[in-house]
């Protein structure tokens, strides 16, 4: 699993991230807080608190860069955590 927080200050990021992560086969989920949504909607994230920073959860096996992964511009920090089953 990939772990990164990311910063949407506008409706406009919220419109590009979504347009970006639709593309991608796996799950993408954010975290704001104690609720957790699909990184593919845009109602979903516009229910989140987007006036801080967001943890973004990709749940791949890939090894994906955020180079590969096209979200520089929303990233504050990266992380790559091992997945675990059980």
């Amino acid at each position: 699993m990939l772990q990164a927080m990311i910063r949407l200050a506008s409706v406009g990021d919220v419109k590009t991230f979504v347009g970006i992560v639709r593309r991608y086969p796996f799950e993408i989920n954010l975290q704001s807080g104690r609720y957790t949504v699909t990184g593919k909607s845009l109602m979903e994230i516009f229910s989140l608190d987007l006036s801080g920073e967001i943890l973004m959860q990709a749940d791949t096996d890939e090894s994906a860069s955020k180079s590969e992964l096209q979200l520089q511009p929303f990233m504050a920090g990266w992380s790559e955590r091992s997945h675990s089953t059980g």
